[in-house]
Formats: C-alpha cells, sequence, structure tokens
C-alpha cells in the first residue's frame, strides 16, 4: 500500500526533476522516492554511453594492434583510428 506525499515546488524544479527522471528512465515519483531515500538513481542513457564509450575503446585497441602487425593498408588503419577516436570524444562528452 502506498500513500500520497505531496511536495510543492517550482516550476523550474519540478522541470529539473521531470528531465532527471525521463534520462533515468522511470517516473517522477520512483525518482523522488529514491533522491529522498538515498537510494541509487542510474541514467539509462548514461550507463548506455558507457557502454558505447568502452566498446569504442575495445575496437580502437583491436584496430591498433592490427596496425602494429602492419595488417592491411596502413592509412585505412589511421581513418579508422581516427574514426574510432572522433566517435569516442562524441560519447565522452
Amino acid at each position: 500500500m502506498t500513500t500520497p506525499f505531496q511536495v510543492r515546488l517550482t516550476p523550474t524544479e519540478r522541470a529539473e526533476l521531470e528531465a532527471a527522471a525521463e534520462t533515468a528512465g522511470i517516473t517522477l515519483s520512483e525518482y523522488i522516492r529514491r533522491r529522498a531515500l538515498g537510494r541509487r538513481v542510474v541514467a539509462r542513457r548514461a550507463l548506455t554511453d558507457i557502454q558505447t564509450l568502452n566498446e569504442l575503446r575495445r575496437l580502437g585497441g583491436l584496430v591498433k594492434h592490427l596496425a602494429l602487425e602492419e595488417v592491411g593498408n596502413p592509412d585505412d588503419l589511421r581513418t579508422a583510428l581516427a574514426a574510432l577516436r572522433e566517435a569516442a570524444e562524441r560519447v565522452a562528452a
């Protein structure tokens, strides 16, 4: 059983909380409940970005390894490394 609890917020505060809840992929009520009780709130988007960034780093390491072994066209490998680096920077930003 749940009990309603009212809180007064400015429109700006409510908008900030709604945006944070949306980023986390949970309802506003669940977001406020977790924060008020000191529970973790993991933003779904942030977790995806971390996983994507780790995968880009892994792929960059593999491409670098191939480049060191002089497999394939060196220009193609440099281009691939540059593209991976740029993608990782965009995700990290």
